[in-house]
């Protein structure tokens, strides 16, 4: 299990992504999916208010499945929950951040949710023109009415994440970043929404500086390892992530493969398990199949050696 910088809030080694929740699954099969992931040691959601508004015509389908959910099993106490708001209109640009703004979405998650609380509560964006001190104080003013007990950040830039922390402070409940992150390197400027953040070398060091807990999304780099081995990578995928570096570490994957005779996606989420401060990262999933293949391999994790030998010299993470 892995803990939570600066909260008693405690996860599974493995996040599960909610977003299909209640849209690509009925709430027959989601109620299964959620089953398995908790019967098989999981217990941290992540999900969000706008989940998934693009697929399904009813809004914030993913929470009003969580919610009966918890409500069935009677499970809320077992579970970490976590969601999002701030969103951002891709049209306009408007990120729901103002003070009024997220402590009206989060009234609405709560009813969705069908809870009284929300474990982690992230902010999905940011806007640099809102100062630092204004997002932390409505963020604090939630947790001391008792709606959340901690906060994170999700596709917030380094200088912003540290001012949040030199606010928040370890014990102020600032508890984890929320980045697009996985084992392959990412093409940045390849990226069709750039208000997406990277991991980059400076967010890589200010986590290993402060032991901040990363939650990583996209951790399995939609697989793009396992389907450059089998030479099924589409366009899109190579677009990404095509590039020398991710060719050269996909060799070293190759032979930790051979080493160990762990798949190479199994190599490739433990990389992100087996770092030097806490990660927790998020596993999207098709099927029934791919969820429990990944929650077999929950607790896996590789030796020091075997991160910086895949991650090569020149490179942080």
């Amino acid at each position: 299990m892995v803990y939570m910088t600066g909260t008693d809030l405690v996860v599974s080694p493995l996040c599960l992504g909610c977003a299909v929740i209640g849209s690509s699954f009925d709430q027959r099969e989601s109620f299964e999916l959620l089953d398995l992931y908790k019967d098989m040691g999981g217990n941290f959601l992540d999900t969000a208010h706008n989940y998934a508004d693009w697929a399904h015509p009813e809004k914030s389908i993913s929470e009003k499945t969580i919610g009966p959910w918890m409500k069935s099993r009677k499970n809320r106490e077992q579970v970490v929950l976590g969601t999002k708001v701030a969103q951002i209109d891709l049209k306009s640009m408007h990120v729901r951040i103002s003070r009024e703004e997220i402590f009206m979405d989060v009234k609405e998650c709560l009813q969705c949710l069908q809870t009284e609380y929300i474990d982690l509560l992230w902010l999905h964006r940011d806007d640099p023109r809102v100062p630092v001190e204004d997002i932390v104080g409505t963020l604090t003013d939630l947790n001391q009415k008792g709606y959340i007990r901690a906060f994170g950040f999700s596709n917030w830039d380094a200088p912003r994440l540290k001012a949040a922390w030199q606010i928040a402070g370890k014990t102020g409940g600032f508890a984890a970043n929320q980045p697009m992150w996985s084992c392959a390197r990412i093409n940045n400027e390849k990226l069709g929404d750039q208000t997406v953040k990277v991991m980059d070398d400076e967010m890589f060091r200010f986590h290993d500086q402060v032991k901040l807990t990363a939650v990583p999304f996209t951790s399995q780099a939609s697989g793009y390892f396992t389907k450059l081995a089998t030479g099924n990578v589409r366009n899109g995928l190579m677009n990404i992530y095509g590039n020398i570096e991710n060719q050269e570490r996909f060799e070293r994957i190759q032979e930790c493969s051979r080493e160990t005779g762990l798949s190479i996606h199994d190599i490739s989420l433990a990389y992100l398990k087996s770092q030097s401060f806490p990660t927790v990262p998020i596993i999207g999933f098709k099927n029934k199949n791919q969820l429990t293949h990944n929650l077999e391999k929950m607790d896996l994790t590789l030796s020091k050696a075997m991160v910086e030998y895949i991650r090569g010299q020149n490179n942080l993470f």
